[in-house]
């Protein structure tokens, strides 16, 4: 720290040692004279001092003027300080300028001297002893015809005698200042042309260096993307470039000579924004814990808004930011150059690098600015101060770059040791691991076996059961419908029930057996809460009310109409709930309420089965919802049941997104208590429509052929359709169905999948071969005693058009053979869920 403090001070005492030569002469109301001046030894002559000027005036040489009065002005400076009356000249205007040089002729000999003008706002046109010289842009008196260019100019003339006249015309209709606001050089030819050249190599010098520097950091961000320090440090040298192109002797424009002055002066801009938040960024990558990233995000905003205003708007309006700005400069820098001295007292590593560089670059631009302003006269260094300033910082990186190559070669070599010694892990537990993944294997292999012969075992089982279940229940529906006294029908209604029971225990096994290989799924749509409610009633009521108990639905009648979800899970959770309830109460009531809240996302309805029945201990509700639990052994005598509607429910309840909940006293009753997630559905499902019996297609002579090899599901489909007026011809083989096809012509056909010989899924191929060869198409229903997914996607894929899973009620058939033959859908008695 005090090393880089000697070394500052000694600069700073060295450009403060540099003392002006004898000033120069300068023009006093409208003439400079240079007559003791020496073109040939003395450096060029800034003709600055107090010209004519001219306003809203574009003379030409030789004009009459002695109508005009000027105003004398010193150059340069823009025209926006000049005073006309009690008003200010407004940037946007033109005018002329006019300096008459007394030179001596002898001095200056026969040699040829050049004219040299820096930026002038914002098109000039320039004229020596009535000669015109190079000029930019071109010069005009309506905003129309203006066109601006602010490239620098040089002329090259003789003088002819001891005088010199200098005409310039300059507009200004495109920028916030006008007028001549660089110094107007005249000098020896050879000179200036000398010193043009100078400042190209020094600008050339500094951009090659820039550029091979972004090069080079954006290949190094490229290599290790992960630290983004080269990559900002790039985007910086680069906008420093392109500032550099575009100010000074304006390189840009050599390099691209049709480029209009908007693009050059909007990068002059841009870069002047964007070089202050890059620049920060970066220092706060070196010294991260002396400079805060949110200031750094600030300066992003404040520069993207600067810049905004430039890509929006015209120059003569976004040529205003640049004062503005000057404050975020400063803050910049004096920000930064606080947290760089905070970083060098803790001693922060690369600290001394930043703080030279900055430093070096700050003496060196405040020398510039001396040196312009003819403080000092040691000439323009600043590019040599960003060159230190670039590499300083360029250096910082590379030794950042080295130390991470070398630490990364270091934890190869580590990496590789530990890799060795992995291997050699690796193969033994790859042998562990193949000894394993072996009996996994055959373990797999096994489970696979069990599951397919559990899946077998299913199906065979749900077939065996439902297909004389299809008679039992049948013929007990056929019984019922005939004339009985109480008692029989009583008889009856116990065999229905008792069959219904022993169907529903089949259902859950299969439902439980889905949901264990996870090919169970919830079959969410739009239904009717209110409907669902009442069909609960309808089937429950007769069995409260034979048993003496008070059974009640309670809904609000705020619940929405139509929600999706899945109604026949919905009913099947309810129905096991209310038939526990029922078969555990003796007296008293069960009562059904139904409650609802909603969130942003979700609809929850909460359903409540209260009962005033035998309730349950606290060791009996840990086991409740468990597979084949009873109460105890006296209960399981005293009521039947399987034990498997609980724990299905459960897991129905949380497949639908909810979840049960059981209170219960001994002696007082129990409430089962579960929520269903759901949303609210605001259009309408399609109605249900219910017809009487005496459909009109059921008096229409359709011919229907039945298929199955059993004579009792035979018998039960003629009894049946008996009251209808349906032609029924029936077989019990697929090939005696096939023989009779053309005699019996039928409009549909009911056929058996599982059947001796030949099954269902072959006379269906067969039977569509006749069809596409007859032109036609028949409908098909499959009749199956399996219940299973798997069964029904497989009827569905082979091209059935319907399927009747086994036992097949009286009011299922006849709508089922509706629908495919007059295309209406339960219209007949009412739907079965």
């Amino acid at each position: 720290m005090r090393r880089l403090a000697l070394i500052l001070a000694a600069i700073a005492l060295t450009l403060c040692s540099c003392k002006a030569p004898a000033a120069p002469p300068t023009a006093k109301q409208g003439e400079i004279d240079l007559s003791q001046y020496d073109f040939t030894q003395s450096p060029p002559v800034r003709l600055n001092g107090e010209w004519e000027f001219y306003p809203f005036k574009l003379l030409s040489p030789g004009e009459d003027r002695s109508t005009l009065k000027p105003v004398y002005f010193p150059v340069p400076r823009s025209w926006n300080e000049l005073s006309i009356g009690d008003r200010g000249m407004p940037g946007v205007g033109y005018g002329t300028y006019r300096l008459i040089i007394r030179i001596d002729p002898y001095k200056a000999g026969n040699r040829v001297l050049a004219l040299r003008t820096l930026e002038q706002f914002t098109a000039v046109r320039i004229f020596v002893n009535g000669e015109e010289l190079p000029g930019a842009g071109q010069v005009a008196d309506r905003a129309g015809e203006s066109i601006p260019d602010t490239v620098p100019t040089l002329g090259i003339f003789s003088p002819q005698s001891s005088t010199i006249e200098i005409l310039m015309q300059v507009s200004n209709f495109d920028h916030r200042r006008g007028g001549i606001i660089d110094p107007v050089v005249i000098g020896d030819e050879h000179q200036i042309v000398s010193s043009i050249e100078n400042i190209l190599i020094r600008d050339v010098f500094v951009m090659g260096i820039l550029v091979f520097v972004a090069v080079y950091h954006l290949i190094l961000f490229f290599i290790r993307k992960e630290d983004r320090t080269s990559l900002i440090f790039s985007l910086f040298c680069i906008v420093i470039l392109l500032r550099t192109l575009t100010t000074g002797e304006k390189t840009f424009t050599r390099l691209f000579p049709e480029a209009p002055y908007f693009l050059y002066l909007a990068i002059e801009y841009i870069t002047y924004f964007l070089a202050v938040p890059l620049g920060m960024h970066f220092i706060q990558k070196i010294i991260p814990h002396e400079v805060s990233f949110r200031v750094v995000r600030l300066f992003y905003i404040v520069a993207s808004a600067f810049t905004a205003v430039v890509l929006v708007t015209p120059p003569t309006m976004y040529s205003h930011t640049a004062n503005p700005y000057v404050l975020v400069l400063f803050s910049a820098l004096l920000y930064g150059l606080f947290a760089q001295i905070v970083a060098l007292r803790r001693r922060r590593e690369f600290s001394l690098f930043l703080a030279a560089g900055t430093l070096t670059l700050a003496f060196t631009s405040v020398n510039d600015v001396l040196y312009t302003n003819e403080v000092i006269y040691t000439g323009f260094i600043a590019h040599l101060g960003l060159t230190a300033l670039v590499i300083s910082q360029s250096a910082i990186l590379s030794i950042r770059y080295s130390r991470a190559f070398r630490e990364v070669e270091l934890l190869t070599g580590e990496l590789q040791t530990t890799n060795r010694r992995l291997e050699d892990q690796v193969r033994e537990r790859t042998k562990e691991l193949r000894t394993e993944m072996r009996e996994r294997m055959l373990a797999q292999q096994e489970a696979e076996k069990h599951a397919a012969v559990k899946s077998e075992f299913l199906a065979n089982m749900s077939h065996e059961i439902r297909t004389p279940m299809n008679a039992i229940l049948g013929m007990a529906e056929l019984l019922d419908a005939t004339k009985l006294d109480e008692q029989q029908k009583e008889y009856v209604r116990i065999f229905r029930r008792a069959g219904d029971s022993l169907l529903n225990i089949l259902n859950d096994i299969l439902d439980l057996s889905r949901i264990e290989s996870g090919r169970f799924a919830i079959d969410y749509k739009p239904f009717s809460l209110s409907e669902t409610m009442d069909v609960l009633e309808k089937t429950f009521r007769p069995g409260f009310m034979q048993k003496g108990l008070n059974f009640t639905i309670i809904m609000p009648d705020l619940l929405p109409v139509y929600v999706f979800g899945d109604s026949n899970r919905l009913f099947q959770v309810l129905s096991n709930l209310l038939s526990n309830a029922l078969k555990f109460t003796e007296k008293g009531a069960v009562r059904l309420t139904v409650s609802a809240r909603q969130n942003q996302r979700h609809l929850w309805l909460n359903f409540a089965v209260e009962d005033t029945g035998i309730g349950m201990t606290d060791e009996q509700l840990e086991h409740i919802f468990s597979r084949f639990y009873q109460a105890d052994s006296g209960v399981a005598r005293r009521f039947s049941g399987s034990g498997l509607g609980l724990a299905l429910s459960r897991q129905l309840i949380q497949l639908m997104g909810g979840s049960i909940r059981v209170r219960s006293k001994v002696g007082e009753g129990s409430i089962f208590e579960f929520d269903m997630r759901t949303e609210v559905y605001t259009g309408r499902p399609e109605a249900i429509e219910s017809q009487p019996l005496a459909h009109k297609a059921l008096q229409s002579p359709f011919r229907i052929l039945a298929v199955d090899d059993t004579d009792e599901n035979l018998f039960l489909v003629r009894k049946f359709l008996e009251p209808t007026s349906w032609i029924l011809t029936t077989v019990t083989n697929g090939p005696e169905a096939i023989k009779m096809l053309p005699s019996v012509d039928p409009d549909l056909i009911l056929l058996d999948i599982q059947m001796p010989g030949m099954d269902g899924f072959a006379v269906l191929r067969e039977i569509r071969r006749i069809d596409t060869a007859a032109g036609m198409r028949r409908p098909i229903v499959a009749l199956t005693g399996q219940a299973l997914e798997e069964e029904k996607n497989r009827i569905h894929e082979a091209g059935f058009d319907l399927h009747l899973t086994k036992p097949i009620s009286r009011v299922r058939l006849i709508e089922a053979i509706l629908e495919l033959l007059v295309g209406e859908k339960d219209t007949y008695g009412h739907k079965q869920n």
